[in-house]
């Protein structure tokens, strides 16, 4: 006789029991994950909003515990479970349904921008509890019932208590991996919920009429992109000059002792070979960086010439970077900056000195200043990147650019800083579409020697880059000079008109994290080298060739050497140059190195040498990265394994016989 006694038909099987809390903790983990992508276009997606969605989350499971195991004592049964499951399916059912009204009275869109932020984390912190608290408790009772229900049957309470536990962490540890790489890009938030209540209901069932079952799941092998949390070391010749842990991210201002002029950099989190923002000791201009190329949105905004009484919102503070780029060249002028992170700010003024623009710094989420403001602008810069690379789905999606249309003046310019390398590139592709369908049309130019694209589209107004050739920079300013120079060459702009059908982000469906992690995760051209086998004369190639790569159009530019009829030097050269702008850099050391073979001038030869060199380092970048990443995907596949046979064996070690 155990201490429980046995109520045959009431007690819950040990497959049905195994099911049901692994469903459980599938269904929780589901909910956590998406909670924050649910709120984001209301609250944003901040640090606060995070650690209030798994503060609410973490003490309803402690609660529903001790609520479970009351119920547990009182001999809750079969129909006991199912009813928890049921209601609490029930309840999350309800969430993707009730949230945005939910979310529009918490946050009501008239909201004083100086005093929203106090409001929209406390907002979310009493959105989290009402939408989440009450199901995740209900089922976080389950597991003790459960428990208590098995030990009934065998008395075996340890081994109860362990075959809950473990099925359920190995549920949540499905779900963390499919909500985050499957569910919530290719379905969207709300079905994303809505497969959470369909287990917790399934899960029902099963308690109540121990229903055959099954649960397919795949267990994601050699995910090995491990990066650190954040830099606290300098690389090779660079000088720490702070670093910042702030609420949001780690933050760190270096320096870079051998440049000339002097480089200035911020990191955030990982850092590796990129940046956040930079500036260069006594000029306001990045060197040719991306940053400098969006000084072009109001000419674009003014058919030539900057709107009088230039109003602009830079949504994304890059340290202060364009508010100096924009008061050196467009003064008098006033811009609205947002950032998140205050600390970003905080670095900016002491680090990245230089005179910024009239207007007002709110340290706000930007999908809720452009929700909120009653400002109007005539050029709109979006540079919201997280974590270097990223830009948030919530800042990207057709809503979004609906309100960034909104706060435009009639005619006025919104410019997007995005990551690509083609123009055919997904994440550039997707952005484009989704811009066009609110603007009608977007026009990309590809920044040079660079992965970034500057997307543009005026509000109710056609755009013309070629308005851009009537733009006359001052004679001291060469940098300007260049940055017109090369934004008016004619074919340099590809547009992006509105398709009927075309694929766009949407706030429901944020796969643009995919698209990023895929684009940056990339594969490495093919080697070898050109092939240049066709009936045209090379000089003639190479006039062809030289158009294409100023315009920007390369990848016209790397198929026209095909029809060279003989390969020479100087196109060889120019074939690694247009490879490299493609971040095909084995591809270009290649190319580089065939030239000098054949021979080129003399006044080219340093030239290609350093080119030879550089690209052929990056090359050898690349692969060590590709290998390390193989590695580690081996290696996470064997830690599985060998994790899968050393429980094998244990579980087989600790049987106890029968009557111990």
């Amino acid at each position: 006789m155990t201490a429980v006694e046995s109520a045959p038909g009431r007690d819950v099987p040990i497959p049905v029991a195994a099911m049901a809390a692994a469903a459980t903790g599938f269904a929780v983990m589901l909910l956590e994950l998406t909670a924050v992508r649910l709120f984001a276009p209301v609250f944003g997606d901040s640090q606060y909003v995070w650690t209030n969605v798994i503060g609410v989350i973490l003490l309803a499971l402690a609660l529903g515990a001790f609520l479970g195991g009351r119920l547990a004592d009182r001999g809750v049964g079969r129909k006991g479970l199912s009813g928890l499951l049921v209601v609490a399916a029930g309840l999350v059912g309800l969430v993707p349904l009730i949230g945005p009204p939910l979310g529009a009275w918490l946050a009501p869109a008239d909201l004083p921008l100086d005093s929203a932020m106090a409001a929209l984390v406390r907002g979310s912190l009493v959105a989290s509890s009402l939408l989440f608290a009450l199901p995740v408790l209900l089922v976080a009772a389950v597991s003790p019932v459960l428990v208590v229900n098995l030990a009934r049957a065998d008395g075996r309470v340890g081994r109860a208590s362990a075959l809950v536990s473990w099925t359920a962490t190995l549920g949540s540890v499905v779900g963390t991996f499919v909500a985050t790489h499957w569910l919530i890009p290719e379905v969207g938030s709300r079905w994303t919920v809505w497969i959470a209540a369909v287990c917790l209901a399934a899960a029902a069932l099963l308690c109540r009429f121990g229903a055959a079952g099954s649960v397919v799941g795949v267990l994601p092998l050699g995910w090995s992109l491990l990066a650190p949390d954040h830099l606290e070391a300098a690389g090779p010749g660079e000088v720490v000059r702070d670093e910042v842990e702030s609420p949001y991210q780690f933050l760190q201002v270096v320096e870079v002792a051998d440049s000339d002029p002097r480089r200035t950099l911020l990191r955030i989190n990982e850092g590796l070979d990129s940046f956040h923002s930079v500036a260069l000791a006594g000029t306001p201009y990045t060197g040719g960086g991306y940053y400098d190329y969006h000084v072009v949105a109001p000419y674009l905004a003014g058919d030539g010439a900057a709107p009088p009484h230039l109003r602009v919102l830079s949504l994304g503070d890059a340290a202060g970077t364009f508010g100096r780029l924009y008061e050196h060249v467009h003064h008098p002028s006033s811009m609205d900056r947002v950032e998140l992170d205050p600390a970003v700010s905080r670095l900016g003024d002491a680090f990245f000195p230089g005179k910024q623009p009239e207007g007002e710094r709110f340290a706000l989420d930007a999908r809720v200043f452009v929700d909120r403001t009653q400002r109007t602008y005539d050029v709109v810069l979006l540079d919201t990147y997280k974590h270097q690379i990223y830009l948030p789905a919530h800042v990207a999606s057709a809503q979004f650019f609906r309100g960034v249309r909104r706060v435009l003046r009639e005619g006025g310019i919104v410019s997007v800083n995005a990551g690509g390398v083609r123009f055919d590139d997904p994440v550039v592709r997707v952005l484009g579409d989704t811009m066009a369908r609110v603007f009608g049309e977007s026009w990309a130019f590809r920044i040079p020697n660079s992965r970034n694209f500057m997307l543009v589209a005026r509000r109710d107004k056609p755009l013309d880059p070629g308005c851009l050739a009537r733009v006359a920079a001052p004679p001291s300013d060469a940098a300007l000079q260049q940055v017109l120079a090369r934004t008016s060459v004619p074919g340099s702009w590809h547009a992006f008109p509105q398709r009927p059908g075309a694929e766009v982000l949407d706030d429901d469906r944020p796969f643009l994290d995919a698209l990023q992690e895929r684009a940056y995760r990339g594969d490495e051209a093919s080697p070898g080298l050109l092939a240049m086998h066709g009936a045209r004369p090379p000089d003639e190639i190479l006039g062809a060739a030289v158009g294409l790569l100023q315009a920007g159009r390369l990848e016209e530019c790397r198929d026209v050497f095909a029809g060279a009829r003989a390969a020479t030097g100087p196109l060889r050269v120019l074939a690694g140059d247009c490879r490299w702008r493609l971040r095909d850099a084995r591809g270009a050391a290649e190319e580089y190195r065939e030239a000098l073979r054949l021979g080129v001038p003399e006044a080219q030869r340093v030239r290609v040498e350093e080119n030879l060199k550089w690209s052929s380092v990056e090359a050898d970048g690349r692969g060590h990265a590709r290998r390390v990443g193989r590695r580690n995907g081996w290696l996470a596949v064997g830690v599985v394994l060998l994790a899968a046979v050393g429980f094998v064996a244990a579980s087989r070690s600790t049987v106890v016989a029968p009557g111990r």
